[in-house]
């Protein structure tokens, strides 16, 4: 039977800004994606100098939390948004067009998604009025019967935030430099949502209302955990099966890691949660020390291997080699970070889960990367994985202790985005390096990275541009596809409010047309009652 289970203690929000029980406020922001290129190397190295600058800002806030989220992608609406441009004449035409490539997604992907980035950071204050903390230490119950009875103590409490608004513009200011953005109130309140909702059917701004009806359905979901190693979660709509999959082991060599942008190239969705803390340079948890503790054990086990005349592990030799750039780096003043990565997958059953999970063992297998299946942890994990949630010095279990440098590796916030938000369906983006041999339906198996394109929009905002004609150049291989492509973007064209010129020299595009009005004029007229499958149907039209 499936329980519910409160691990969540935020208990208002304003904005970004997001208050527990305990006193604590967090902003939430979202980074944009860096769209960069497989096979741009120096484009990933500045993006990853980028992101060190960041980090080394972020130290005086102590903790915080990377979201790698794979968002539903709602490609109805964005079919909406182009349908203004849409020709009344050819509206039916690209109507049908849209719902064929909707039932295509279905089919070939579920629901398609894209992967979006958050950061959630503690805000910390130490001016914060009496009367809050005596507030906020107080129950949710306790406080909403003190709210009704006090209305002074009510009033205060729903301007909680005034005293953070002043924090959480320095951290916008700070966090400038990834181009991050505050999280509007409805965001804020969906993205806490949506962590109860993996892998679950569900409708936004249902969901949305529901949080800002009552903070107590924050956490309104059906959960129950099994021996297995796997967990439920239940709506009204259905069950979803969630598994999360901490990162127990990485190679002593990261340089040129790319370990988040190489997830994504998976071919169904992976969530990827990341909680940091940096390390004190002083005391006996210090990393130095730390270090040093670790470092003395292993010359000892060195020291006996020799005596027993035994084969040393080339593993302790390399760990002896990492711990002592470990202090080098520490004598030179480099900050170093303590950090959690999970990845999460989910799916309608416990054969799906368990296939996405072998799939991701191989491919990391591959990086040199150990994931733990954390079959008796999972309650663990999902708790101690809740947004606005601190990794600490005292948990002990999955923790990678990295500098700063070591740890933008993982090139985080980048995408391989091509295309338009909005627009007709052109493709997939193959993030991979296999050569799939003119296998196209391996490549789009493969591949969920979606690809539009509106005709319209080519030279929309670009600066100094003369006139609002949009101008494309198609270029590439012998055979890779240029006129196919030419002949489709006129075609899209041809659907929206624009008056087009196709110059056919060698009239391809007349005779394919006019042998598809040849097979229609000739095509038998189905009977009124004639099932839909007898329908005649224009093949490659």
């Amino acid at each position: 039977m499936f329980k519910n289970r409160k691990y969540n203690d935020i208990i208002a929000f304003h904005k970004n800004l997001m208050l527990k029980e305990n006193g604590q406020v967090y902003a939430m922001f979202e980074v944009p994606a860096m769209n960069l290129s497989r096979t741009d190397e120096q484009a990933k190295e500045t993006a990853k100098a980028i992101q060190h600058s960041a980090f080394l800002e972020l130290i005086p806030y102590h903790n915080g939390e990377i979201l790698t989220l794979p968002m539903n992608l709602d490609v109805f609406s964005r079919y909406q948004v182009l349908s203004d441009d849409l020709a009344d004449d050819t509206r039916e035409v690209a109507e049908y067009m849209f719902d064929g490539t909707l039932d295509l997604f279905a089919e070939e992907m579920g629901a398609p998604y894209e992967y979006r980035y958050f950061m959630v950071i503690p805000l910390k204050n130490n001016f914060i009025s009496t009367n809050l903390i005596k507030t906020i230490k107080t129950t949710f119950e306790q406080l909403k019967e003190q709210a009704m009875g006090y209305l002074k103590e009510k009033q205060f409490f729903e301007d909680w935030y005034e005293e953070y608004e002043g924090l959480n513009d320095t951290l916008s200011s700070t966090l400038s430099t990834l181009d991050a953005k505050p999280t509007n109130g409805e965001q804020t309140k969906f993205i806490n949502r949506y962590q109860y909702l993996r892998g679950l059917y569900y409708n936004r701004e249902h969901e949305v209302n529901m949080v800002e009806n009552s903070i107590s359905n924050l956490e309104e979901v059906r959960k129950k955990y099994f021996v297995d190693g796997t967990s439920r979660l239940g709506n009204d709509y259905g069950e979803s099966v969630v598994k999360v999959l901490p990162i127990a082991y990485l190679p002593n060599n990261v340089s040129y890691f790319h370990l988040v942008e190489y997830i994504q190239t998976m071919p169904f969705p992976v969530e990827v949660n990341t909680k940091y803390y940096f390390n004190k340079r002083k005391g006996w948890n210090s990393i130095k020390k730390k270090a040093e503790r670790a470092l003395g054990r292993l010359k000892q086990t060195q020291i006996e291997a020799y005596e027993k005349d035994s084969i040393q592990n080339d593993n302790i030799g390399a760990s002896v080699e990492v711990l002592g750039d470990v202090i080098q780096r520490d004598n030179a003043n480099e900050v170093f970070l303590s950090y959690l990565m999970t990845l999460i997958i989910t799916g309608e059953s416990v054969e799906e889960v368990e296939w996405k999970q072998n799939h991701l063992m191989e491919k990391m297998k591959a990086y040199n990367i150990e994931l733990s299946s954390a079959m008796g942890d999972q309650p663990y994990l999902l708790d101690k994985l809740t947004f606005a949630s601190d990794l600490l010095a005292t948990d002990k279990n999955w923790i990678q202790p990295m500098s700063i440098e070591s740890f933008c590796e993982n090139l985080f916030f980048v995408t391989e985005k091509v295309g338009f938000d909005y627009g007709f369906y052109l493709g997939r983006v193959d993030g991979s390096s296999r050569n799939y041999g003119g296998d196209f339906k391996q490549a789009l198996a493969d591949s969920n990275n979606l690809v539009f394109v509106n005709p319209f929009a080519v030279n929309k905002d670009i600066l100094g541009k003369v006139t609002n004609n949009p101008a494309t150049d198609v270029t590439g291989e012998t055979g890779a596809g240029k006129s196919f492509l030419a002949k489709l973007l006129f075609l899209y064209m041809t659907l929206m409010k624009s008056k087009n010129l196709y110059i056919d020299p060698k009239a391809e595009m007349r005779n394919q047309y006019l042998k598809v009005m040849e097979e229609y004029k000739n095509a038998p007229i189905p009977d009124d009652d004639a099932s839909e499958k007898a329908n005649w149907v224009p093949q490659n039209p």
